[in-house]
């Protein structure tokens, strides 16, 4: 039996990260902050999805 090493990730992009989130979510070069990014973990943001 062989066991392979998992591919590697990119261990500092958190999933989780409302940036990633939100830069996912909304169509490419349509995203706008509506506040500073801060350390809360939340962030607003607008934007068009399939539009």
């Amino acid at each position: 039996m062989t066991i392979f090493a998992p591919e590697a990730i990119d261990e500092s992009l958190d999933p989780r990260d409302p940036l990633l989130r939100l830069s996912t979510f909304f169509d490419d070069g349509s995203l706008e902050l509506l506040h500073e990014r801060d350390r809360s973990g939340v962030l607003a943001a607008a934007g068009t999805v399939n539009g």
